[in-house]
């Protein structure tokens, strides 16, 4: 059981988007971190942030609600603008004003990301729904676990095999939750992140 619980929880968080260090940090300590943003765009009471080496952070009410940068990933550099030094002007040329600089090219979430593609609404959906039958048919499995004895349950929770084990062995108490996470959970994780990509 123990497996079926690490497997739910590994393709669960594989399936979110991944938050990193900043999530709930506020917005005027990731500009004193990271700089100013490369591309920022307004949505609604969203701000989106993406850095030069993809880094994408999303601000909500001055708060990091979601992030790509993970503890590993170091943050990108911060570009300082140096202005040249002055020219000596001549008397009889005229000052020329250069234009405002233009704002740079909007990226979509799959360049901004260097190729990772992105789950839709549906997938999304269909793997929340894949997952939570997983979960409620692993809570099932160890609740007839600890029906047949408390050293199985526990033996289920906290020993690898065990709950493989216990499959095998009580076959007709633990076949049903078995069968949901192997023939409707998986499928339907498996078809959300289909659909997601596609």
């Amino acid at each position: 059981m123990r497996l079926h619980i690490i497997h739910v929880l590994i393709l669960f968080m594989g399936a979110l988007p991944v938050f990193g260090q900043t999530v709930g940090t506020t917005e005027k300590s990731v500009i004193e971190h990271y700089g100013a943003p490369q591309v920022e765009r307004d949505q609604g009471s969203k701000k989106i942030w993406i850095y030069q080496n993809g880094t994408r952070i999303v601000i909500s009410n001055g708060l990091v609600v979601e992030s790509n940068v993970s503890a590993s990933q170091p943050a990108p550099q911060r570009t300082v603008e140096k202005s040249p030094p002055p020219r000596p002007q001549e008397q009889s040329r005229p000052k020329v004003v250069q234009p405002a600089p233009t704002k740079p090219e909007v990226r979509t979430s799959r360049d901004s990301k260097r190729g990772q593609p992105k789950l839709n609404g549906l997938g999304m959906l269909i793997m929340s729904l894949g997952l939570l039958i997983g979960f409620a048919a692993s809570i099932w499995f160890i609740v007839i676990s600890f029906k047949e004895s408390i050293l199985w349950g526990l033996a289920c929770l906290f020993i690898p095999l065990a709950s493989l084990v216990f499959t095998i062995m009580y076959w007709s108490d633990a076949k049903k939750p078995f069968l949901i996470s192997v023939f409707i959970c998986t499928p339907l994780i498996f078809l959300g992140a289909f659909v997601g990509t596609a």
